[in-house]
């Protein structure tokens, strides 16, 4: 059925969701093509079964770049925001500038600003010691997931782009590292920084490759890229070990959960200050000016191309990294661990609890690991599909709070904290005007700051 999603969404690319006939005559001719490559080539030859499970990505191949050569641009550049601003945000209205910029008139200082995110990495480092046995390596795993999930911070939250392979490129990296580490002898953290310097490329080429899609076409697109590697390149021998998986040991220094877990953790910090001053630098203003306005980012002398491009590369990058301490975690790489499929949870875990936040990256590498062994351990059998619920109320909550959970409830308490502060500085201000905590007049109360407290 795998495969059958892959042809059908082929030939929904063929007939670019518009004409029926079209896409019914594309999925005739994907039958006739897979016939005639089994009628031809020898039926005891895997080269033979490779070539039919790529035959919907060929088909997708030849219609884009047809509709490229014809159309020049298949993408919705009028609109604004990214894909999925445009699925759960009203007009593309920014939500996070109705967010955040509220704030602005009041001084809440280094710790309401920077203070919950601190908080959560200081629990996160102490759970490692408070678990034990399993739980500890779980913790390793939730590290890894956590980096994995801030390739999708870039691709979806800085660069607007759906993308549903960021695991293809998880599983290139990691079982390029198991290669590297098991057989080339390399250390094990100079193996998973290889890894993911091999899938920056690979983004680099599906970016370029996609650049002039629509969000839909780039979603369905990469979708079936990831079920293209999965089917011919993670069935190699070399990776499956015969359905054992390869073995990955660990750095000398870091063999235990433990250890390992406060490796993993110190990965996702690096990553995520990378990222933090990628927001802030000039090339991310440019990311985010392509993500909200691609004709506003061309008037301003940006280069939209160059902005995905980039960020499609970094975050394969990441991804592939995050990839390579995953099997590492796990101590053996099974390329099953990295199926397609499975990527678009990861995907939709990480927006409900916020695709822009690298404290939500976290937060659901956390609870991703954690929550299907904590139902498992304490609580009935019949309460297994109580995370499947969860996630369920939490994707409805994305309609009305697109940038996630955790951002919803920090805004909150962000609001609670400006509205103390202005309280506290209502003595020495006229009405209607908020003072910094030196008791400088800072302009005018936000009326939507006040209603915002309110509802």
């Amino acid at each position: 059925f795998t495969l059958l999603v892959a042809a059908a969404i082929a030939a929904v690319v063929a007939a670019r969701l518009r004409s029926l006939p079209i896409a019914v005559g594309v999925g005739l001719a994907m039958g006739v093509a897979t016939a005639l490559i089994q009628y031809l080539l020898p039926p005891s030859s895997t080269w033979t079964t490779e070539i039919v499970d790529a035959v919907p990505f060929m088909f997708i191949a030849v219609f884009v770049a047809y509709h490229l050569l014809r159309h020049r641009d298949l993408s919705e550049s009028q609109k604004v925001g990214g894909a999925l601003d445009s699925a759960i945000t009203p007009q593309g209205e920014s939500q996070l500038a109705g967010a955040t910029g509220d704030l602005e008139g009041g001084s809440l200082g280094f710790i309401a600003r920077y203070g919950g995110p601190l908080i959560l990495i200081a629990v996160a480092a102490i759970l490692p010691l408070v678990v034990q046995g399993l739980w500890v390596n779980l913790m390793d795993q939730a590290f890894a997931y956590a980096i994995i999930f801030l390739s999708f911070t870039l691709v979806t939250g800085e660069g607007g782009m759906i993308w549903l392979c960021e695991i293809t490129f998880a599983g290139i990296g990691g079982l390029t590292a198991v290669q590297l580490a098991t057989t080339h002898h390399w250390p094990v953290l100079l193996a998973i920084l290889a890894g993911g310097l091999v899938t920056l490329p690979i983004g680099l080429l599906v970016g370029f490759l996609t650049i002039r899609l629509g969000g839909l076409y780039v979603a369905l697109i990469t979708l079936t890229f990831g079920l293209l590697v999965e089917n011919l390149v993670f069935t190699w021998p070399m990776f499956t070990n015969g359905a054992l998986g390869v073995n990955m040991d660990r750095p000398q220094f870091a063999s235990s959960d433990l250890a390992f877990a406060y490796v993993c953790l110190a990965a996702f910090g690096i990553v995520a200050v990378f990222v933090m001053n990628l927001r802030r630098s000039t090339t991310g203003l440019a990311m985010s000016a392509v993500r909200w306005s691609e004709p506003g980012s061309r008037t301003l002398g940006i280069s939209v191309v160059q902005m995905k491009i980039i960020v499609a590369g970094l975050a394969a990058m990441v991804a592939g990294i995050g990839g390579g301490f995953l099997v590492t975690a796990q101590t053996t790489a099974q390329p099953g661990s990295f199926s397609t499929f499975l990527g678009v949870v990861w995907l939709a875990v990480l927006v409900t609890v916020g695709v822009r936040s690298n404290a939500a990256a976290l937060v659901a590498g956390i609870l991703f690991a954690l929550m299907p062994a904590i139902v498992l351990a304490y609580l009935p059998s019949w309460t297994a599909s109580i995370p499947v619920l969860l996630f369920g109320l939490g994707a409805i909550g994305v309609a009305k709070f697109p940038n996630g959970t955790l951002a919803q409830n920090g805004e909150i308490f962000r609001r609670w904290l400006l509205r103390r502060a202005q309280r506290r500085d209502e003595g020495g201000a006229p009405p209607g005007v908020a003072t910094t905590s030196e008791g400088n007049l800072s302009g005018p109360i936000p009326p939507r700051s006040v209603e915002g407290v309110s509802s």
